[in-house]
């Protein structure tokens, strides 16, 4: 059954209800609005930031001064590389600047939901046609002020999960994709690259 607002959703904006293009357009709005340029100063944050910066001025990766306490197990002395190669890239452009590392950080979240609203379409769009159900489901995800701000510290967890959600749409479309060979093959392989980089961020210990 039809949404009974749709018709006039489209007479308005030109497009169905919750187009992709607003409510995507809104979440990039969203995200760099909540970018402030203040970072939470902890451990984990620090940590990244040195690491960051020891491979900017080509220092020993590990060599930060951190004093690791053997009681604290679920705290390494290194973190893995994955989120400070990105920090040191954008560090290398802009300077320390924390707000261009929140942008950064922001991009990477908004991959990630734009990844997983790929790979939950076919699903509730294509095959059931409820795209006000799957439009409501990306809009809590990418919406939820909570996740946004994780996603835009400095912290891993936004890479990792814009990893693992890019890794499973790709295999997933190489899954379907049972027309065109090549295109399966170069699908499967951003698939396993995205994963395997999803490890870098992630691994406990270095």
């Amino acid at each position: 059954m039809p949404y009974p607002f749709a018709d006039l959703s489209s007479r308005i904006t030109g497009f169905p209800l919750i187009s992709p293009f607003l409510l995507f357009g809104s979440l990039v709005f969203f995200v760099a609005w909540s970018c402030d340029g203040v970072m939470s100063w902890g451990g984990d944050n620090a940590l990244y930031l040195m690491h960051a910066y020891n491979l900017l001025t080509n220092h020993a990766y590990a060599a930060t001064g951190y004093v690791q306490n053997p009681w604290a197990y679920l705290s390494p002395q290194s973190y893995p590389p994955g989120l400070p190669l990105l920090i040191a890239w954008v560090w290398s452009w802009t300077g320390f600047d924390v707000l261009a590392f929140q942008y950064a950080l922001g991009t990477v979240f908004c991959l990630a939901v734009v990844a997983f609203a790929g790979l939950t379409h076919r699903d509730l769009v294509t095959a059931r046609g409820r795209a006000t159900l799957w439009s409501a489901l990306i809009a809590c995800v990418g919406f939820n002020p909570v996740l946004v701000s994780i996603g835009t510290d400095i912290l891993s967890d936004g890479l990792f999960l814009a990893c693992v959600c890019c890794g499973l749409w790709a295999l997933e479309s190489a899954y379907r994709r049972q027309d065109a060979r090549r295109t399966r093959l170069l699908l499967a392989a951003l698939g396993g690259i995205a994963i395997g980089y999803g490890l870098s961020p992630r691994v406990f210990g270095w």
